[in-house]
């Protein structure tokens, strides 16, 4: 029989203090004590925060998945801050997400090891897929008075402050305390533990150490760092860099960032002679892979690609993300290389991830894809981007008058050159006193799934009219009311006709146009569709459509008629505006009007501006004859999608754009 000695309970206190002591002592002689190192790898540090604040302690109980999705995600990660060997065997476990190993793993295997209920395991599916770790990261994206108070505040020495600051006020972002420590929880897995991170949130680091994602400059820039913050600590030295950049990109960086060198390097030479040419320098590389990648590099021609940052909102699902998308597209097409740069913005629709949207300023040249409310500069730091000396700099500005108001005269001041996207908005920029040249965009269709007119609530016996619109775009400009007056003049209420509107975004934004819109379209009979769609279900909705309609007042562009021309769809649409560089009267069926002056102000556009009335009588006359005569419209139609595959095709858009770059890198200016 064992004896069990009466002083076993007090002998394993004594050894877990012990542990604790050495710990601790361990930490302060590395200089990771607590008031500069937060462990997210220790439950019990995670819950001595959460006890100051009240907050329910983080606990590895596999029952709780169960419960909800949150509480599946919470699971998740009590699992890997109380489990070294979970770490250890999956140290992407958050970055890599839905369809990494990890998840894999603890929604299969791991799911019997830690007897998990087939709930539970449906709870940690989706809780790998609710974006919580874009929604953290979304906070110090729009938020620069935490990336000042909290400089590092993604990595170890500062985020124990970022989390008290969250618990303490946090109740006023969009974020909760799961999107954050689910993004700490991302970062934590890389190896240079966040410096990255907030390095590409700080624009002034990226001004002194321009080149500091490199092989060139890392060490220069947590030498800079250490002395700017006086900080030194073991993971800081431990810090290191996952290569973000190919070879040749890097030698580009390093050319930029130290212009003294560009005189010497030799562009066209092969890998040996640039390794000569590091040596020569003093930044002799050593890593046989860094050469090899580099020769693959020449091989494959970058040094004689053209090459563009592009800077625009490709978060925010809107006309301008369209835009840019569209403009990248074009551009790889045509074999120019792109870098490219996200804007964002405080709204509740942008969770996507910054993954592929972090680009510095690589290139010398910069192309700027914002609305004329957000003049360069601005776009800059809303980014969280310095600007590099040297570069030369092209904005799109996309805008729906004649004429650009006063307020608007001095926002080409830092910029070279201006790409107007039609004749229309080209003409109203003129008086910006910079290079304007006529680029015509391209637009693609991506795949979807067509789904039938009931999917949609519409009658598919009925001809269906659609006008999609969003109200950021300003109810007034965009003339839904017009449009709707023109339906009920063209066809009676027995008619199988009906007319549908796709309108975004939510009614608390506008509520007065709301509450105009809703009335409007009650007493006609008019279908208003206002949930949020999915940009392929919007294509399917476009394409269940028979007839496509649009009363503008005016469009620098009007993309949903190029795309409803794209499917092939009969077009109506005022004949006035930017829609006129690729909408004829032998391709669409085009409104008259008449110029007026705007009678109040509706911001943007100032009282007393001209646009267009459109004459709702012959708009009603078009409709009536599109549903009357379906075949004719049909050829119509067709005729519209083919003027669109050869005038609106990427491809040309991307050559358009290429030939202007090719004369900007030799030097010309106009």
């Amino acid at each position: 029989m064992t004896t069990v000695s009466p002083f076993a309970p007090f002998k394993a206190e004594l050894y877990r203090f012990a542990r604790r002591i050495r710990r601790r002592v361990s930490l302060a002689v590395s200089g990771e004590a607590d008031d500069t190192f937060f462990d997210l790898r220790n439950l019990t540090t995670i819950n001595r925060l959460f006890a100051e604040h009240g907050e329910v302690p983080l606990v590895l109980e596999p029952r709780h998945a169960e419960e909800s999705v949150e509480d599946a995600a919470w699971f998740v990660l009590a699992l890997l801050a109380g489990s070294k060997p979970v770490r250890d065997r999956f140290p992407r476990a958050i970055s890599e997400g839905a369809n990494g190993d990890f998840a894999t793993w603890l929604t299969t295997a791991g799911a019997d090891e830690f007897r998990l209920s087939p709930s539970a395991v449906a709870n940690l599916r989706e809780a790998f897929d609710a974006g919580y770790g874009p929604r953290g990261e979304k906070l110090l994206d729009i938020r620069f008075d935490l990336c000042r108070e909290f400089p590092l505040a993604l990595t170890p020495a500062h985020r124990g402050r970022l989390l008290d600051w969250f618990l303490r006020f946090g109740h006023d972002t969009d974020a909760s305390l799961l999107d954050l420590f689910w993004h700490l929880f991302a970062i934590e897995e890389t190896p240079d533990r966040g410096l990255v991170a907030m390095y590409l949130l700080q624009p002034e680091w990226q001004k002194e150490v321009p080149h500091a994602l490199t092989i060139f400059g890392w060490d220069d820039f947590k030498r800079w760092l250490s002395n700017s913050l006086n900080f030194r600590c073991r993971w800081f030295r431990m810090a290191s860099l996952e290569p973000r950049e190919r070879p040749w990109d890097e030698l580009a960086l390093l050319v930029r960032a130290e212009p003294e060198l560009r005189a010497s390097f030799p562009r066209e030479g092969d890998a040996k002679a640039i390794a000569d040419w590091l040596a020569k320098q003093g930044r002799k590389v050593a890593d046989p892979v860094w050469h090899s990648k580099l020769a693959e590099d020449i091989a494959a021609g970058l040094p004689k690609q053209s090459g563009i940052n592009v800077l625009s909102l490709f978060r925010y699902t809107s006309g301008l993300q369209q835009a840019a998308l569209g403009t990248v597209d074009a551009l790889n097409g045509a074999g120019v290389r792109t870098e490219l740069r996200d804007l964002p913005i405080p709204h509740k629709r942008e969770v996507r991830d910054r993954r592929g949207l972090t680009g510095l300023e690589r290139f010398d040249t910069t192309l700027i894809i914002t609305g004329l409310d957000t003049p360069p500069l601005q776009a800059y730091h809303l980014a969280s981007l310095h600007p590099q000396p040297g570069t030369f700099r092209i904005a799109t500005w996309w805008w729906e008058l004649e004429e650009l108001p006063a307020a608007y005269q001095n926002i080409a001041q830092d910029v070279d050159e201006i790409w107007a996207p039609t004749t229309f908005i080209a003409k109203a920029l003129k008086s910006l006193g910079k290079p304007v040249q006529a680029m015509l965009p391209g637009v693609r269709l991506p795949a979807f799934e067509t789904l039938p007119k009931s999917h949609f609530g519409l009658s598919p016996t009925k001809f269906c009219f659609l006008f999609v619109f969003d109200m950021n775009s300003r109810m007034p400009r965009k003339n839904p009311l017009g449009l709707i007056r023109a339906f009920r003049l063209a066809f009676r209420r027995d008619e199988p006709v009906e007319l549908v509107i796709k309108v975004s975004p939510q009614e608390r934004f506008y509520p007065e146009w709301w509450a105009e819109l809703r009335a409007a379209a009650r007493e006609a009979g008019v279908k208003l569709i206002d949930r949020s769609l999915e940009r392929g279900e919007l294509l399917a909705l476009m394409d269940a459509a028979d007839a496509y309609v649009s009363l503008h007042r005016s469009e620098g562009f009007g993309l949903t008629l190029a795309e409803s021309m794209l499917l092939g769809k009969p077009t109506i649409a005022t004949g006035y505006s930017g829609n006129l560089d690729f909408m004829t009267t032998s391709n669409s069926y085009l409104v008259n009007y008449s110029r007026v002056k705007i009678a109040e102000e509706i911001a943007p556009y100032p009282r007393g501006s001209v646009w267009a009335e459109p004459d709702v009588h012959h708009a009603a006359m078009l409709m009536g004859w599109v549903y009357e005569h379906p075949a004719e419209a049909r050829v119509i139609g067709e005729r519209g999608r083919s003027d669109m595959k050869s005038l609106l095709s990427v491809e040309a858009a991307g050559q358009r754009m290429a030939a202007r770059l090719a004369e900007i890198e030799g030097g010309s200016s106009q």
